[in-house]
Parts: structure tokens; sequence; C-alpha cells
């Protein structure tokens, strides 16, 4: 058979979109279709589209197109799966937006993919060829890691993952996160524990990678202590520099953190998501995140050489007017070298989603909005215009600090 994959991206035109709040989004690879296409017997034609790259402009038939995205491209994804399905294509969509608005997705496409595709996809090929596929693939028990393909990156090499705003090097050790947080659907979205590949595997993916520099796409790559330990031992005779994202408690563990610079961690993502316990409280965050540990920890990175992207979100039910200033005097006092600030948004599966759905408080459900810098919510003690102006210029001034760090660190 022939296969077309689509990976919907941020294309120019959502970065346009997005404006200032897009700067300091590092481009990296989705991996999820590139295992897909890796889990794809050999005798099958596959072909990638990443269209962070650029868009798809030419429609040619196929016998199965698989597109996913996540919900700020779900109109994308809609668009092009009418499209494909005009001429003869069966569409199967998949990804963390279809995943919780299947019955939404289905109006758009023949089959969709719930959840972790490489449980589904084998499945479907082979009731596809015997001319039964199914309009849902809901999948059986949870995907063991040790199983994972290694990807064929070069399916998706293009000019948006060049330096300095991109990067090919992308792996992924762990799948799921530990944490509860009210915003994020990832623990619906993998269901069971925290799961981890062996450290074998994954020291042997990173020794094929080309460049010095890696990123790890894990949802907290500090999720389990004792195989963060494990993995960052094996990594030190490797001389990588790497970032990942991971909870800011890692900081109190000397040894962990230890670890962690030597392997040649160089950047944190770390979600601070609010200077306020009881906003932390209300999204289940407060037992990791520890406002009055916030300093010390982060003087521990810094001290391992070690940059952090500090990530804050507004709206939250809590704030009130003074949380731009609360954030900003924040980050200047800690000297964050990435700042990233985020309106809250009510992503399907997440428990914001409901609740807010309950509440009456979405206001907008264009999802190509659903990027992190738009009000579609109505806040508790604001108005949304207000919100939104005053993040607007919240991450203006925090870009001005990110634009002088850029400069001290490329000298």
């Amino acid at each position: 058979m022939n296969i077309l994959l689509i990976q919907t991206g941020t294309t120019k035109l959502q970065q346009e979109k997005m404006g200032e709040g897009n700067m300091n989004r590092v481009n990296m690879p989705m991996l999820g279709l590139l295992y897909i296409a890796a889990f794809t017997p050999e005798e099958h034609q596959v072909t990638v589209i990443d269209e962070t790259n650029g868009p798809v402009e030419h429609f040619e038939k196929y016998d199965i197109v698989g597109i996913s995205g996540m919900t700020m491209h779900a109109n994308r994804m809609y668009a092009l799966a009418d499209e494909y399905r005009k001429i003869g294509c069966h569409v199967v969509l998949g990804g963390v937006h279809v995943s919780f608005m299947t019955e939404e997705a289905l109006q758009h496409c023949d089959t969709v993919m719930v959840k972790e595709g490489e449980l589904s996809w084998q499945e479907f090929l082979r009731d596809f060829e015997e001319g039964r596929p199914k309009r849902i693939y809901q999948p059986k028990g949870v995907f063991d890691l040790c199983r994972l393909p290694k990807p064929d990156l070069s399916l998706v090499d293009g000019p948006a993952y060049k330096a300095p705003r991109g990067t090919l090097n992308s792996i992924v050790a762990t799948r799921g996160c530990p944490n509860h947080c009210a915003f994020c659907c990832v623990r619906k979205l993998f269901d069971g524990p925290f799961r981890i590949r062996t450290a074998d595997s994954i020291v042997e993916e990173i020794a094929g990678f080309d460049e010095n520099i890696i990123i790890f796409q894990d949802d907290n790559i500090v999720g389990n202590f004792a195989f963060a330990k494990e993995l960052f031992t094996r990594m030190i005779p490797m001389k990588r520099l790497w970032g990942a994202q991971g909870s800011i408690n890692v900081a109190a563990n000397r040894e962990l953190l230890d670890l962690m610079a030597d392997s040649g961690c160089r950047t944190l993502f770390v979600g601070f998501e609010s200077v306020n316990r009881k906003n932390l409280a209300a999204m289940g965050k407060s037992g990791v995140n520890r406002v009055e540990e916030y300093e010390e920890n982060i003087k521990r990175l810094h001290d391992k050489g070690i940059r952090i992207f500090g990530s804050f979100i507004v709206g939250l039910d809590d704030d009130e007017e003074s949380v731009f200033d609360d954030i900003y005097e924040f980050c200047c006092r800690n000297k964050i070298d990435f700042p990233i600030v985020n309106c809250l948004t009510p992503f399907p599966g997440t428990e914001t989603y409901s609740q807010l759905q309950a509440e009456g408080r979405i206001i907008d459900r264009d999802w190509s909005k659903y990027n992190l810098t738009n009000v579609v919510i109505r806040p508790k003690n604001m108005e949304p215009d207000k919100l939104q102006f005053q993040y607007n210029m919240l991450v203006h001034y925090l870009n001005k600090m990110t634009y002088a760090n850029m400069q001290k660190l490329h000298g």
C-alpha cells in the first residue's frame, strides 16, 4: 500500500499569529508519526510530511493518509482530512486532540486512532487490507517502551530543524508523568504508570546522533529519580549537551543534580506555573512546586550551569491584576534565563476543560487559538480583554530579558 503520514505543525502563518509569545519556542520534530512509520511493515511505501517545514500544497492519491497534531492544529487537520477524502483516500486521524474529541474528528475522517497509536496501527493495517477497517481504534493495554523503535529522523529533515531555532536530535526516554496537574492531559493520554526505556537503548540511540546537542521530548525526564540517576550516569562518558523538561524539585536532590550537570544538562524547562500557593494547590501541583523553595532550587540549577526555561500560567482562578507584576519581578529577581508565559487554556481531556466547560467559562472554541497565547476563557477576577492586554505586555517585557540573555550566551 501507498501510505502518507502528515504531522501538522506550527507553520510560519501560525507563528505570526502567536506573535511575541512564540519567541522562546524551539522547533523539534514530533516523534509520534515517525514511530508509526517504523511500525509499518516493509512491504508498504511510507511518505512522511512535516508541515513545520512547510504546508501541504498538492493533494495526491494514497491508499491511506494518517494525520496527527495537537489542539491548535485541529482545524488544519480537519481541512487536510476533508481534501484527501475528496480524492478517495482513507483518512486516519490520531494524536492528543482527537483522542479526546473523537466524535468531532469522525466528522472529517474514516478512522480515529485513540491515544497510543503504536498499539493499534498494525491492527488497523491488517483490517484495512481485509476491507474491514474500524471507525475507532482504542488501545488494548499499555505500550511497552522497550518495544519503541529507533525513528528515522531523516524523514522530516528540513529548514525548520536547522540551528539556531531547531534541531533534529530529539529523543524520548520516558512516557507519562507522575504529577496530576489539572491543566494537563498527559496522564489520561498515556494510561497507566510512568514508563521508562532501558538506559542501554537510550544511549545507543544518542550515540547515533550526528550533532552534540540533544533535546529530550519527555514530559518529565526526572519523573523517576532512580531511573534518571542511572541514565545520567551512563551519559557522562558520551560528553553530549542536552536539554529537557523536568520538575523543579530535582534541584533539591544533590546527587541527581550533580549527575544531571555532569552528563551535559545545560537547559531545563521548568513548569513553575504560578508564584501563588492557592493556584498551585488548585491545579494539584503544590506537592511538587513549593513556592518557598523556588529561589533556592533556581540558584542550585544556575550554580551547576543549567539555564532555565521558566514557564508560567496567567488567568488562573486566584490571579488578580497583580499577577503580571509578580511574575515579572520573580523572573528578574531569580534571573530566569528564558521566561515563558502562557494563557490558561482548557485543552480537551484535562480537568481544567471539564471544570470551565461545566461553569460556562469557555468563550472561544476556535481551536487555532488554543496555542497558549490567546485568552479563550472568562477568568474569575478580570475581563478577558484585560487579561489578553496584560498578557501581551508581560510577554513583551519578558522577551526583552530573553534577548539580553541570548546576547550574553552568544557573546
